[in-house]
């Protein structure tokens, strides 16, 4: 119920109690008995009425403080989820300057990338529980950003195992026969979108 209208009601009621009691008072004087006894009655009622306002103004502070605890329990898995798909960006950005311009360079790739950290940021990305995301596009987004980190990891070994069988140490390569460039920038970009959905997503409040 309306905490207004309840205010009132219980007003009214406090009002029609003390008006009864004052006309029985004036009616009967001579009954002082009966008096007491209405007196008595209208203690109670009141009683009953300050008890119930109490417990409304308690219950109402109870539900204010869980409301602000589950906000605050939200917000923090929210930061969380974000600092995870930055991680996984973070991991992704570290192929960008092995990748600049038309050609490759699998030296710098060598002493930039760092072995299994796409692996590992795609992994936690998947340790997300999406059932308390709490957001569809939040979820595409990581689903998203998952994907894209395995895409690039597979890509990358291909192109050391074709480097380390061709006996290609060092030197820039317009291509491989197994991915090219541009291919790993477009994969990059893609990361990058796909997280900026996620922290988009995390930003607005849940419906």
């Amino acid at each position: 119920m309306n905490r207004a209208l309840t205010f009132l009601i219980g007003v009214v009621v406090v009002v029609v109690v003390i008006f009864a009691s004052l006309v029985l008072a004036y009616e009967f004087p001579e009954s002082s008995h009966g008096l007491a006894a209405w007196v008595q009655a209208v203690g109670s009622i009141l009683a009953i009425v300050g008890a119930y306002f109490i417990g409304e103004r308690q219950a109402s502070a109870a539900q204010r403080q869980f409301d602000a605890n589950l906000r605050a329990r939200e917000q923090v898995r929210r930061l969380a989820y974000v600092a995870i798909g930055r991680v996984a960006m973070d991991a992704a950005n570290e192929l960008k300057r092995p990748f600049e311009g038309n050609s490759s360079d699998p030296l710098l790739l060598s002493f930039t990338a760092s072995p299994g950290r796409l692996l590992d940021a795609a992994d936690a990305l998947k340790q997300i529980p999406l059932h308390e995301v709490g957001s569809a596009e939040a979820i595409s987004a990581i689903a998203g950003l998952r994907a894209t980190l395995l895409s690039l990891n597979d890509r990358m070994c291909a192109m050391s195992d074709y480097l380390q069988s061709t006996g290609h140490q060092a030197g820039r390569y317009s291509a491989t026969p197994v991915t090219s460039s541009h291919e790993m920038r477009g994969l990059i970009r893609h990361a990058e979108l796909q997280f900026e959905r996620l922290e988009l997503a995390l930003a607005r409040p849940n419906p």
